[in-house]
């Protein structure tokens, strides 16, 4: 999750949103999780109904997983970088000057 951490230090005061959606058992959990790896952004812990919704809605089949979604909401790229890829940069440079 470094790299998280250092993506939201080179975009802070640019317009982009970091959320998170965990698919953990239990609150606790992830509460701990959010404080141990020290990751900012909006976090959500999804209970079952909501990840067979999500899941269904962005098709997804793993995680983690990485996407791109336009300010107006639009699913840019639903299989973007991971932080360690300088693509992911450029893509997010992109969204930013249109």
């Amino acid at each position: 999750m470094e790299h998280s951490v250092a993506l939201q230090q080179m975009y802070e005061g640019e317009d982009v949103v970091f959320l998170y959606l965990s698919l953990d058992q239990t609150a606790d959990k992830w509460r701990t999780k959010i404080a141990e790896l020290g990751v900012n952004g909006y976090h959500y812990l999804l209970n079952s109904a909501l990840t067979t919704e999500v899941a269904k809605l962005w098709q997804l089949g793993a995680i983690p997983r990485y996407m791109l979604v336009s300010k107006q909401g639009v699913m840019v790229n639903p299989n973007a970088p991971n932080p360690t890829n300088n693509q992911l940069i450029v893509q997010l440079d992109n969204l930013l000057n249109k």
